[in-house]
């Protein structure tokens, strides 16, 4: 048991999840991670060390991810990660002797109520260390009611994702056609909009008949099943709920679903869902940073399925009213 401090223990009800110590990683806002997204650190520091070893002997092997709000402040929501994978690796850093190479994944988020002042003997082996309580979606898993209304917010978010993967193709199809006029004029020593080296590399592929586009239909040596590698916004969206599903620690009740209710997507699955749309191994560098960072914040901090869906929604036709200027402009 945890001796949670008395100021904290006022007016908690028998209802709410139970106040927690956890160790606290400071991370700019930009590092925001969601359900089952990991990130890889190297901890070359000894109060990082400490830190780490406290979050193994003592946390499970959980640690939260702080979010440093600017001038000298500290988000209240942050997610909690689970230390997946580590090594420690001998050999000076500049710091110390030892480093430790370490990935953590999201698997669940909670709410900072306090901070502790740094736990060590010096300022150079202090950490931080907080009281949490660990933050669910309000709606009840097993209301039946519920779930028609999240499959039609999961409908209109998937509408709105296949008009952005038609842009998207619209777009490269664009793209490619612009490069093909361009090394045409490049041959009729027109101007071209391309450097030389461009231009001749270019040559070269048509007249050798390289296709890059195609060089993954040529391989048969992986089956789909075995090697799903994220291609496109479609399999990368899919891949991307696989993990926030097979990483949710929040439980569900589960219930007989009704014959009515038997076509519909799970409260797993649309769980699942909600958190893959927001997902940055789907949007990578075909979106626009700032739109999915935005999101990506505001989406940590939902305690709402329908809620999280209709962010998602807000962020798929921001992105979509980009994607349409762009081919208007091409």
């Amino acid at each position: 048991m945890f001796e949670v401090p008395t100021e904290l223990q006022k007016g908690n009800s028998l209802t709410e999840l139970p106040v927690r110590e956890v160790c606290i990683l400071p991370f700019p806002m930009t590092d925001v991670l969601l359900q089952g997204e990991t990130k890889e650190l190297c901890l070359y520091e000894e109060r990082f060390h400490n830190l780490f070893e406290k979050a193994i002997e003592e946390h499970a092997g959980v640690v939260a991810m702080g979010y440093i709000a600017p001038p000298n402040g500290m988000l209240q929501g942050m997610p909690l990660c689970e230390i997946e994978s580590f090594t420690k690796m001998k050999g000076k850093t500049g710091f110390g002797n030892m480093s430790i190479l370490a990935t953590i994944r999201a698997v669940g988020r909670a709410t900072l109520l306090d901070v502790q002042a740094p736990e060590g003997d010096s300022m150079a082996d202090a950490y931080m260390t907080g009281w949490c309580r660990e933050v669910a979606d309000e709606t009840p898993s097993g209301d039946e009611n519920l779930i028609p209304i999240h499959n039609e917010l999961a409908d209109k978010c998937e509408s709105l994702f296949e008009s952005i993967v038609e842009l998207k193709e619209k777009i490269d199809l664009k793209e490619k056609e612009q490069q093909s006029k361009a090394l045409k004029q490049g041959n009729d020593g027109k101007e071209s909009g391309l450097s030389e080296a461009t231009i001749r590399r270019m040559k070269l592929e048509e007249e050798l008949g390289i296709d890059w586009e195609d060089d993954d239909d040529d391989d048969d040596d992986y089956d789909d099943d075995d090697f799903d590698e994220a291609t496109d916004l479609n399999s990368a969206l899919k891949r991307a709920t696989k993990i926030a599903k097979s990483t949710d620690t929040q439980g569900y009740t589960i219930v007989s679903p009704t014959s009515q209710a038997q076509s519909q997507t799970s409260i797993q699955d649309l769980t699942a869902l909600s958190w893959a749309y927001f997902a940055r191994e789907v949007w990578g560098d075909e979106a626009d940073e700032s739109i999915i960072l935005k999101h990506r914040l505001q989406a940590l901090n939902t305690e709402d399925l329908s809620e999280r869906f209709t962010l998602a929604i807000a962020m798929l036709m921001e992105q979509q009213n980009v994607l349409t200027k762009k081919l208007e402009k091409l």
